[in-house]
């Protein structure tokens, strides 16, 4: 922060932001991941277990266009590997078919939308925008 005495810093737990001029870079924290978070979509992710999960956000002020930014999940757990647990950071982002949210690419926790986003038999709102990798 001595480099960027304009920035400003702010913590919350595991969590932290920092904002300089009209861009705000932000770490939410590490969250344990509820055993089986993928409820009825499970059998599209068989064997992935995530044990904990984070996000990486980048905002800008919105452009013409209406984009705000990207986001990007991070989640610790066995994705290439199913014996061995890593940190994997990935994102997601609506069927191209579909309107784009403001964030894009976004970060979905390990649920229902984001099995249904990995689980390439299936077309659902969301869809894989960078692969997971570590």
């Amino acid at each position: 922060m001595e480099n960027a005495p304009a920035a400003q810093h702010r913590e919350r737990g595991a969590s932290w932001a920092i904002t300089l001029a009209n861009v705000v870079l932000a770490f939410t924290g590490r969250v344990r991941t509820p055993t089986n978070p993928w409820g009825a979509w499970g059998g599209g992710v068989r064997g992935l277990d995530v044990v904990a999960h984070a996000s990486l956000d980048q905002r800008v002020r919105r452009t013409l266009t209406g984009w705000e930014g990207r986001s990007h999940p991070h989640w610790f757990g066995n994705y290439t590997d199913r014996a061995e647990y890593a940190w994997f950071e990935g994102a997601f982002m609506n069927d191209f078919r579909m309107d784009q949210p403001r964030v894009v690419p976004c970060a979905l926790p390990p649920g229902e939308d984001a099995a249904k986003a990995l689980n390439i038999r299936l077309v659902s709102q969301f869809q894989v925008d960078w692969p997971f990798r570590d």
